[in-house]
């Protein structure tokens, strides 16, 4: 997902690709095979904490002992699906007549 400025609105991207296939294998029943790509992208959490200095435990009185830390943490969303199934078609199977 990117994130695009338009009219100065902020737009998230995101996309799905996929491909599958049916065939026959009697008059009622048929084998499915699905393939499906997502991507939606990614997000930045920042997730700061406290870190402790091991100098003020050395040497007391030296330092404070605690400082902030500023970090973040990526998550990206993105799968592969496969499916694979059965249908059973109900009722005759379907002529086409000219």
């Amino acid at each position: 997902m990117q994130k695009t400025k338009s009219n100065g609105r902020i737009l998230d991207i995101a996309f799905a690709v996929g491909a599958g296939g049916e065939w026959m294998l009697s008059s009622n029943w048929s084998a499915k095979l699905e393939y499906l790509y997502y991507d939606l992208g990614s997000v930045t959490y920042a997730t700061g904490g406290l870190a402790s200095d091991i100098g003020a435990v050395l040497n007391p009185g030296t330092s404070t002992g605690v400082a902030a830390v500023a970090t973040s943490s990526q998550v990206r969303f993105k799968d592969s699906i496969v499916r694979v199934g059965v249908n059973y078609h109900f009722g005759s199977p379907a002529v086409s007549q000219y």
